[in-house]
């Protein structure tokens, strides 16, 4: 049954999210890249919890949040970076 279905993460995926979005403001150093990092690992943990009802089995959860925060952490930081670079050295307000 679905009410007696409780999900449980772990300390360790507490640990390795907060871990991952400190490790790319290390990086980074830029607000945007660690608030679209942040808002992916979320998004990961909600995708793997609606995978986990739909399954009805226990998943591990992280690979969903890693792969997500870490395809975003790239984009952000070689993609939207520049960009919003380059809006701001030509004074572009979007």
């Amino acid at each position: 049954k679905i009410g007696e279905m409780r999900p449980q993460l772990g300390l360790g995926d507490f640990i390795f999210y907060s871990l991952l979005v400190g490790k790319t403001w290390v990086i980074s150093r830029r607000l945007l890249t660690v608030l679209f990092v942040g808002l992916s690992v979320l998004m990961g943990l909600f995708l793997t919890l609606l995978l986990l009802v739909i399954r009805k089995k226990a998943l591990p959860a992280l690979p969903i949040s890693l792969t997500l925060a870490l395809m975003v952490m790239f984009v952000s930081r070689y993609l939207t970076e520049p960009f919003a670079n380059q809006l701001n050295v030509h004074m572009i307000c979007i």
